[in-house]
């Protein structure tokens, strides 16, 4: 049966995900896992069903082991494959840790949402329905709209990113006040979104705070000063894979059951 495909970007490869096999490969069993689209999901135990948006798809630790070994295609294993369970939520927690997924866990399921699914995947897999040649793929994706619907999603995606949703409400609310309107459009957000993607969460989020602190917005320096703040920044060294250790003990701390 076909359930479609998703899109990986060649500069993976350089990433420090790629380097360690165990974890690249829970990588992209994650992307293939992520719904394409909202839809409803159902589990044994539980009522209501679960909604899913884009890039988000509910998974258990046995049943994501399960799934990373394909017991379904090993009929009768003869001894338990490595790595375990608890392995590969402690890789799942450094994914986490390395902002490039986010965990919600519940009583008998979490639910994984990829960063950044509708810019990297659901866009791409939406053109080629309509740009199925080759030949006309280019054309295709330049006469492809931003509407608003579509804007709006995007803005909410890259948001994700980040934890602190009320301190980007704030940087918002300053980058509009540098306006005589008071506003600033979402495609203007969108922008400088994308812009702050190319940098880690916690060296974007301090030049926001430097910049809020600062009050720079109450002297007109908009969204391009604060930028400059955000590219000045020391940056954050990403954290070794090793402190998923750490992370998994901090976790069961939190949720003894």
């Amino acid at each position: 049966m076909n359930q479609g495909y998703v899109k990986m970007w060649r500069k993976s490869k350089d990433s420090s995900v790629f380097a360690h096999e165990g974890l690249w490969k829970l990588f992209c069993l994650c992307l293939m896992k992520a719904c394409h689209k909202e839809t409803e999901v159902t589990i044994p135990g539980i009522l209501q069903p679960i909604k899913l948006k884009p890039g988000q798809f509910v998974t258990g630790r046995e049943s994501l082991w399960e799934e990373y070994h394909q017991l379904h295609l090993k009929k009768k294993p003869r001894r338990k494959p490595a790595p375990h369970a608890i392995t590969l939520f402690r890789w799942l927690l450094t994914l986490q840790d390395m902002s490039i997924l986010h965990i919600k866990t519940y009583n008998k399921y979490s639910i994984i949402t990829i960063f950044n699914w509708n810019r990297y995947q659901q866009d791409e897999q939406q053109m080629h329905i309509s740009c199925t040649s080759n030949v006309h793929k280019q054309e295709c994706i330049k006469n492809v709209k931003e509407t608003p619907e579509k804007i709006s999603l995007e803005v909410s995606a890259l948001r994700n990113r980040y934890p602190d949703q009320d301190l980007l409400d704030q940087v918002f609310k300053a980058i509009a006040s540098t306006r005589k309107s008071n506003r600033v459009s979402d495609s203007i957000l969108l922008t400088q979104l994308q812009k702050w993607d190319r940098y880690p969460v916690e060296q974007v989020l301090s030049g926001i705070r430097i910049y809020l602190d600062k009050g720079y917005a109450e002297q007109g320096k908009d969204e391009k000063y604060l930028l400059g703040i955000i590219r000045n920044q020391k940056s954050v060294e990403q954290k070794p894979i090793s402190t998923g250790s750490a992370l998994l003990d901090s976790y069961y701390a939190r949720n003894p059951s």
